[in-house]
């Protein structure tokens, strides 16, 4: 047995290393209870699906005579896998028994079909040894569609029995997949009635297996609560991507070699066959000779009784041996010799043990032809003409041959009018070309018909006969090209299943598994954990970021309890030391108490905002390393950049609660503002918040004056513009003001500014504890970390100056804030 690579069988050899992959890691997860009966019966689907691509590969690389063996095996590995899928399909997640009946019955239909197929099979070999060649019916066919859609069917009807979210979902994507698998079958089908061409139909259904294949695998390992290896996922899209692409260049590169295989059948040449006195043929070149007076026309057909007509010689006609006195003239170029043979049985030893003569075995249609097949029989010579006849694949091809017996054994042959560019394409019929030139002696006995090039003669057969195989040189031309890219697929694939899964750990898991070990240290409340960066990529930016949070919050966490104990204790000192201190004992508890609140407050803080976004980084940090030990899918990246986000989050707000808390502690100097200025910061600072939401800011030409701190001003405004942009709707139009508050208002004069949106307003109760410190309203509605208008109260009071709101839901907000300034009078 030889092999002679195509592009199917690249394709055939892709899906058999995918498929044998995945089995055996299945198989090797079964080690692993529970063994659910889903698991088993797909297991049982792969690995008949792999012995069923084996067959196909086999196919696509073997000579007419010896496919045939992996041909008739195909639909019974066929039918087995769809035994397997089908229980698959009533048993993921689980057999509810509403579906119980329709599962036996399910696995009766299957199992009955794949016995017919297996009958027909053995039934298709044991007349094979007789010299017939058997095809299948269309109705098998049709039968294996069927129960195809049934899949999908039976995958619909477990869509509606199954509860669980993740099953539901993974039970929908298979019923998508089987119904495209189903699909596949229609290749077939046109394939066998024409319609399609046997390479277009054999990519079609080699890349839709491969794209099934990994689909199936990958919802499947989806759905499963038992994680699996991150880096054997990866590995495996990896390996089916190159398969994918290797597999893909087979086929793309197929028509340009193609193209350079051009066969040498010289035309207006006349050969003749002499027999020798070894029991062959000597074949030789003789001068050009082409009888014009054809005789009678026999009217032959492509199919049927028509397609040969018998014609009884009027003279003994020697061959190989033996004597004959009639002959059949098929429609395909062949004339043979004592018995009649059907087209198809040239698949099997060039004619299933008929005796044979091959002026141009090709599969040849009168029917579309300008001319046809036409016998002249005179008292010592039979002449036979193919006159113009065309090709039943490839119309255009038209050909003119003849053939011309003796007695005595000797023939001649002579072309006279072949098609002048002849394309040959993979995974064709053998018969869509020129196939075979040459004479054979027949019979079942293995026997070797020698191969001769009938440019290079003279030329000497013994017994066995002699012919040119064209087809055998085309193959043999493609297989030149296949050979080294089915090495390169085979060197690939273990070198991304040996070595891909290390190069992940060196590179992925182990810089996660030590920022994991941080996060989890951190998480028992060890703020000094500090994890080394490994490399200057994604993963140390995030071990880097990760580094400083953990610093700043620890620090932030110890200033806290430090500056309670110290107040703590002078307040008992001042309690102990005279009643004369009452006041200021009274003010002191006070702050004491107000100390607490921050502390309680920034404990809140902790276990909400700060805690949300380090939960979000645990979360995303734990799925990045599930899934860099797992298999497949895009989204590590996207977690490591909500990780790194949520980073920053944290960081913002430590930021944020180092300045509420320095508030208290700032010595206050109020000079006179640069207003303008102070807002043109602000809104630089919040350029990307005002272009991501269109807003518009509205500003007076004019500022009045005021006194305060130009850096804490700006956070105001900060605070103020930022939350009219986040809550004022769609396209929001912010407007800012100021007006003059006289004396008479109030005991000072100072400026009213403002910050007005056109948003969904507050309700009284809301506007009651909007500037509580740590409070937000609308949570998760939109960003915000509850500390921003508790910063703007802080910091107005302490330059003298009250906040407030003016707000009607419905109809928008108006927030202010006053501050002193120069009397204007």
């Amino acid at each position: 047995m030889h092999l002679y690579l195509t592009p199917a069988a690249i394709g055939s050899l892709t899906q058999l290393i995918l498929v044998a992959l995945i089995s055996g890691y299945f198989v090797l997860r079964l080690r692993r209870p529970p063994r659910a009966p889903h698991t088993l019966w797909m297991i049982g689907f792969l690995t008949f699906l792999g012995v069923f691509l084996a067959a196909f590969f086999f196919e696509a690389s073997l000579l007419p005579t010896q496919r045939l063996i992996p041909v008739y095996l195909e639909n019974t590995l066929l039918g087995a896998a769809l035994i397997c899928l089908l229980q698959f399909a009533y048993h993921f997640p689980s057999l509810p028994k509403s579906l119980r009946l329709e599962s036996y019955l399910a696995l009766g239909v299957s199992s009955l079909y794949t016995l017919w197929e297996g009958v027909f099979a053995v039934y298709r070999f044991i007349q094979l040894e007789g010299g017939e060649v058997w095809y299948r019916s269309d109705l098998q066919d049709y039968a294996l569609l069927l129960l195809f859609l049934w899949v999908p069917i039976a995958l619909v009807r477990q869509l509606f029995a199954t509860r669980e979210r993740a099953a539901r979902r993974a039970v929908g994507v298979f019923t998508l997949i089987f119904l495209f698998v189903a699909g596949l079958n229609l290749f077939t089908i046109l394939r066998s009635h024409y319609l399609m061409s046997v390479s277009l139909a054999n990519m079609g259904i080699s890349l839709g297996i491969l794209t099934a294949i990994l689909a199936f695998a990958i919802t499947y390992l989806n759905a499963q609560a038992e994680t699996s290896s991150f880096m054997v996922r990866l590995a495996g899209v990896a390996l089916t991507m190159l398969l994918a692409v290797l597999g893909i260049v087979g086929w793309v590169t197929a028509p340009v070699y193609e193209a350079h295989y051009q066969p040498v059948l010289p035309d207006h040449r006349t050969l003749r066959f002499t027999p020798n006195e070894a029991g062959g043929y000597d074949i030789a070149e003789i001068p050009f000779a082409f009888e014009t007076e054809y005789g009678d026309n026999l009217h032959l057909a492509d199919t049927g009784e028509y397609s040969a007509r018998s014609v009884e010689l009027n003279f003994a006609f020697p061959f190989f041996g033996r004597t004959y006195s009639q002959v059949y003239v098929s429609q395909d170029g062949v004339i043979a010799i004592g018995m009649n043979v059907q087209y198809r049985a040239y698949q099997y030893r060039y004619g299933s043990g008929t005796p044979l003569i091959m002026a141009l075995l090709a599969d040849l249609n009168p029917e579309i032809s300008r001319g046809g097949v036409f016998a002249r029989q005179e008292a010592d010579r039979l002449i036979v003409t193919w006159d113009r006849l065309r090709g039943f694949r490839n119309t255009g091809d038209e050909y003119t041959f003849q053939a011309v017996l003796y007695p005595g054994g000797m023939f001649d042959i002579t072309y006279n009018g072949l098609p002048p560019n002849l394309v040959y394409r993979a995974n064709d019929d053998p018969g869509a070309n020129p196939w075979a030139v040459g004479a054979i002696p027949g019979g079942l006995t293995s026997h070797d018909v020698q191969i001769i090039n009938l440019t290079s003669l003279p030329g000497h057969s013994g017994p066995d006969g002699i012919l040119q195989d064209y087809v055998l040189e085309f193959r043999q031309h493609l297989h030149e090209l296949y050979t080294p890219l089915a090495w390169l697929i085979l060197a690939s694939s273990a070198v991304i299943v040996a070595g891909f899964p290390s190069l992940l750990y060196l590179n992925i898991v182990k810089p996660l598994n030590a920022l994991l070990r941080g996060v989890r240290r951190l998480e028992e409340g060890d703020y000094s954990a500090n994890m080394p960066v490994q490399a200057a990529d994604e993963i140390g930016f995030l071990t880097d970021a990760f580094n400083k949070m953990s610093a700043e919050l620890g620090n932030l966490i110890q200033d806290l309890e430090a500056r309670v104990a110290v107040r703590t204790e002078e307040l008992t000192v001042s309690l102990s030391v005279s009643q004369q201190l009452n006041e200021q004992l009274q003010q002191e508890i006070a702050e004491r108490e107000q100390l607490i609140s921050d502390l309680k407050a920034f404990s809140n803080m902790v276990a909400h905002d700060i805690k949300d976004p380090l939960g979000l980084i645990l979360g995303y940090a734990h799925l990045v390393k599930q899934d860099v030990e797992k298999l497949t899918r895009p989204e590590p990246k996207e977690w490591s950049g909500y990780i790194v986000e949520s980073a920053q989050k944290v960081n913002k707000i430590v930021d944020g609660l180092l300045l509420l808390a320095s508030l208290r502690q700032q010595d206050l100097t109020l000079c006179p503002l640069d207003m303008e200025k102070i807002i043109t910061e602000a809104k630089n600072r919040l350029k990307e918040q005002i272009a991501g939401a269109n807003a518009e800011i509205i500003e007076p030409d004019v500022w009045p004056s005021a006194f305060g701190n130009a850096l804490w001003v700006e956070e105001v405004w900060f605070n103020y513009i930022s939350n009219a942009i986040k809550y004022g709707g769609d396209m929001p139009r912010v407007e800012l003001g100021a007006q003059l508050l006289s004396s008479t208002q109030i005991r000072t004069t100072q400026v009213r500014f403002w910050v007005r949106d056109y948003g969904q307003g507050l309700t009284i109760e809301e506007q009651t504890r909007l500037f509580a410190e740590l409070e937000r309203l609308h949570r998760g509605q939109s960003p915000g970390y509850g500390l921003g208008l508790a910063i703007v109260k802080r910091i107005v009071e302490k330059l003298g100056g009250q906040v407030g709101v003016e707000s009607t839901p419905g109809k928008g907000s108006t927030f202010f804030f006053t501050l002193p300034c120069p009397d204007q009078s």
